[in-house]
């Protein structure tokens, strides 16, 4: 028998930074609307956050691990401990900045580690099709 799914992501937004505010608020600092993460020129080393809200299946004290890979390789773990009152409001899980070296284009995921691991994220990492410095925010 398979273990379940113990959450369902709402929401994940990949960003540079995630930084905690008062009243459980938080800002999210670089995020990409694209997307993909576009780098100027490989090898690339960037930072990447991720701001995560998830609906737990239980109540009470839950305790997951999220890897996050790159090219399948594991470039971190973050194991989260979190007390839910309620399976109907969102835990914010507030990934912090890890270093990711590329070495060429590829593949970052993060997946849920409980029994059995299931993706929940899928970003490819690619040279930007116009200089950086030249692309022209969204209106």
């Amino acid at each position: 028998m398979q273990a379940s799914r113990k959450i369902r992501v709402r929401k994940i937004i990949s960003c540079e930074y995630v930084r905690p505010e008062i009243n459980n608020k938080h800002t999210i600092i670089g995020a990409s609307p694209s997307g993909d993460i576009q780098v100027a020129e490989f090898p690339a080393t960037f930072g990447i956050a991720f701001y995560i809200e998830a609906l737990c299946n239980e109540t009470g004290n839950q305790s997951i691990k999220i890897s996050v890979l790159y090219n399948k390789q594991r470039l971190g773990i973050l194991s989260v401990q979190m007390d839910v009152a309620n399976i109907n409001v969102p835990a914010i899980i507030a990934f912090p900045t890890i270093p990711v070296a590329a070495r060429g284009p590829g593949v970052l995921e993060l997946y849920v580690e409980n029994g059995r691991s299931y993706r929940i994220f899928k970003e490819s990492v690619r040279l930007a099709e116009q200089p950086l410095s030249a692309a022209t925010p969204p209106i």
